[in-house]
């Protein structure tokens, strides 16, 4: 689980990240799933192994980025983390990463990603413009929150749920 950490990220967006990342980790580690959480911004920080007993609620919650955002250079960094890791021991990775609507990547390092892992992405937009993005069509699932879904809390609720529940 990949959480943007940026400045673009911040407020109810963060939370909503945030609290969204922390349920599917307890689902997934319910499942009995290895469950990996980073958070970037410019740059991928340490990976963060979850389990059922050892869910890092407090660094969750309290972590902050202090760089501006690179979101081709961290997918890159990704990719190469991921081949290192099938190199050594082959297995089923799913990326589900959470940004925002304006999360620019170079659609060469989705294509070279979606070969290691299969992807989904969750974009907590900043504005009611469409979503537009050129790969977003490479993805195995997106969801969108818009960002009204934000201010109202039922909304916010059911948009969780319905990720949760496609997992």
């Amino acid at each position: 689980i990949l959480v943007d950490a940026s400045a673009s990220m911040r407020g109810l967006r963060t939370v909503f990240a945030r609290g969204l990342a922390l349920a599917l980790a307890k689902k997934m580690t319910l499942r009995g799933e290895t469950v990996w959480l980073r958070f970037f911004d410019s740059r991928l920080y340490e990976r963060q192994e979850l389990s059922s007993s050892k869910m890092r609620i407090p660094y969750l919650l309290c972590f902050r980025s202090e760089r501006g955002r690179n979101t081709t250079r961290v997918f890159q960094e990704l990719e190469r983390e991921l081949a290192r890791l099938m190199r050594e021991s082959p297995k089923e990775v799913v990326v589900t990463f959470i940004t925002h609507g304006r999360c620019q990547v170079d659609a060469k390092v989705i294509d070279t990603l979606k070969g290691k892992a299969t992807l989904s992405g969750v974009f907590v937009t900043t504005q009611d413009d469409e979503l537009q993005l050129d790969w977003l069509d490479r993805l195995a699932s997106k969801h969108v929150i818009a960002p009204d879904v934000l201010g109202d809390k039922n909304a916010r609720k059911g948009e969780a749920l319905k990720i949760l529940g496609g997992r």
